[in-house]
C-alpha cells in the first residue's frame, strides 16, 4: 500500500511542471498576440473600438487618455486632446474676433468613425474660415444629462459663444435610470436620473464607481490596458447582438434605446419623455444663464431619412419640444436626403465622410443666425 500511495503521489507531483508550462506557453501566447496588436492595430478583427479612460470625478465617468482605436467599419486610429476628447488642443483663451461654438454630445460628436480631419466640426472650420471655431466635446454613450455636466464642466474654460446639444435618438434611453438598470454591469458608472415632480424636475443619482472588489477592480485594469481583452469583448457584442436580434429579445443589449418611441412600454416612454424635457430645459436654462446662445442639433434617425412618420424617431417630440420652449432646433434630415441622391449613403455605423460633410453645411447655413439671435428668441431650424 506504501509503495502504491508512493507513486500515487509521484504522479500527482509529475502533473505540477506540465501544468506549470502550459500555463507558460498560455501566457506567453497571449503577450505575443497583445504585443503583435500594439505593433500592428490595424490588424484588429472588425467590430473592435477600444480606448482606455481616466475616470472624471467631476462628471461621474471617464474620458479617454490615449489612443483610441476603431475598427468596425473602417480602420481609424484617434488621439484625445489634454481634455479627453477626440478634437484638436485648444487655446483656453478665445482669438479675437472669433466666434466659438461647442458640441456636446455622444458618439455623434465624438466621431471616431473617420479620421479627424473629415469630422463635420472640423470641416464646419473650413466652411466658415475664420469666423468661428468649433471645439467638440462628445464620448460614446452619453445622454442629455451627461451632456449638459460636458458644458458646465468645459465651456467656461473655452468662453464658449453657443453652445450646441446634439440629440440622438437613443438619449432619453442613456441618461433614463430605469432604461440603464436593465444594461448595468461592472463597468457602468455614468450618472442617471429619474422624473421628479419638484423642481427641477429631475432627480440625478451618481452611479459608484465599482472598484471595492478585487475580481471587479482586476477586470477593470484588464479592460483598461489589455487590448486583446477588447478584442474578446468585442466579439462577444457582436454575439450577443446576433443572437438578440434573432430572438427578438424585446429589451436585451441595446435597451430600450434601441427601440423606437412607439415601441417603448407606455408608462416608461411617459417618464423618459418628463425626464428628457426637465434635462434639455434645464440644460438651456443653465447655458442661458452664462450669457451663452443655445441650440439643439437633431441626429436624424435612419427612418427619418426614409420619410417615415410616426413613433418611429424622437424626431416629431423634440420638434415638438423646440417649438413649445422656443430653443432653435438645426434638424439636417433634408440636407441628408438631399445629398445622399449626389454623394450616396449618408450613414454606415453612424455619419458616413458624405454624411459629415452634409452636417458641416447644414450648419454652415445656421450658425450664423444662430450666434446672431438671443438664445429661445427663436426656432432656427
Amino acid at each position: 500500500m506504501s509503495i502504491a500511495r508512493g507513486k500515487s503521489r509521484r504522479r500527482g507531483w509529475s502533473l505540477v511542471p506540465r501544468l506549470a508550462l502550459a500555463a507558460a506557453s498560455a501566457a506567453l501566447s497571449l503577450i505575443a498576440i497583445e504585443l503583435a496588436l500594439r505593433t500592428f492595430p490595424a490588424l484588429l478583427p472588425r467590430g473592435v473600438y477600444y480606448g482606455s479612460g481616466e475616470f472624471d470625478p467631476d462628471l461621474g465617468f471617464r474620458l479617454p487618455d490615449q489612443k483610441v482605436y476603431y475598427n468596425k467599419v473602417r480602420y481609424v486610429e484617434r488621439i484625445p486632446n489634454r481634455d479627453g476628447f477626440l478634437d484638436i488642443d485648444h487655446e483656453r483663451t478665445k482669438p479675437p474676433g472669433i466666434a466659438r461654438v461647442g458640441f456636446f454630445g455622444d458618439s455623434y460628436v465624438e466621431s471616431v468613425q473617420v479620421p479627424l480631419e473629415q469630422t463635420f466640426f472640423r470641416r464646419l472650420d473650413e466652411r466658415m474660415g475664420r469666423r468661428i471655431e468649433a471645439l467638440a466635446f462628445g464620448l460614446s454613450g452619453l445622454g442629455t444629462l451627461h451632456a449638459m455636466a460636458l458644458y458646465e464642466k468645459f465651456a467656461p474654460l473655452y468662453e464658449i459663444d453657443l453652445a450646441v446639444y446634439c440629440f440622438v435618438n437613443n438619449d432619453p434611453s442613456d441618461h433614463f435610470k430605469t432604461a440603464q438598470d436593465l444594461r448595468s454591469g461592472i463597468f457602468a458608472v455614468r450618472p442617471t436620473a429619474l422624473p421628479t415632480d419638484d423642481p427641477p424636475g429631475h432627480h440625478v443619482f451618481q452611479r459608484p464607481l465599482a472598484s471595492s472588489g478585487a475580481l471587479t477592480r482586476t477586470a477593470r485594469w484588464i479592460k483598461d490596458h489589455v487590448l486583446l481583452s477588447r478584442v474578446v469583448y468585442a466579439q462577444v457584442q457582436l454575439w450577443s447582438r446576433r443572437k438578440n436580434r434573432k430572438e427578438d429579445a424585446e429589451l436585451a443589449v441595446e435597451g430600450l434605446g434601441g427601440l423606437a418611441p412607439d415601441e417603448w412600454p407606455a408608462p416608461l416612454r411617459a417618464d423618459a419623455e418628463r425626464l428628457t424635457r426637465s434635462l434639455i430645459v434645464s440644460f438651456r436654462d443653465a447655458v442661458t444663464e452664462d450669457g451663452v446662445r443655445f441650440a439643439i442639433l437633431y441626429v436624424p434617425d435612419r427612418s427619418d431619412l426614409e420619410g417615415a412618420t410616426g413613433g418611429g424617431s424622437w424626431r416629431a417630440w423634440l420638434t415638438d419640444l423646440a417649438d413649445d420652449e422656443g430653443i432653435p432646433l438645426v434638424d439636417p434630415t433634408d440636407e441628408l436626403v438631399s445629398r445622399r441622391t449626389l454623394e450616396g449613403p449618408m450613414y454606415d455605423d453612424h455619419w458616413t465622410l458624405a454624411g459629415h460633410g452634409a452636417i458641416a453645411a447644414a450648419l454652415a447655413s445656421r450658425v450664423d443666425r444662430l450666434l446672431e439671435a438671443h438664445s429661445g428668441s427663436e426656432h432656427g431650424g
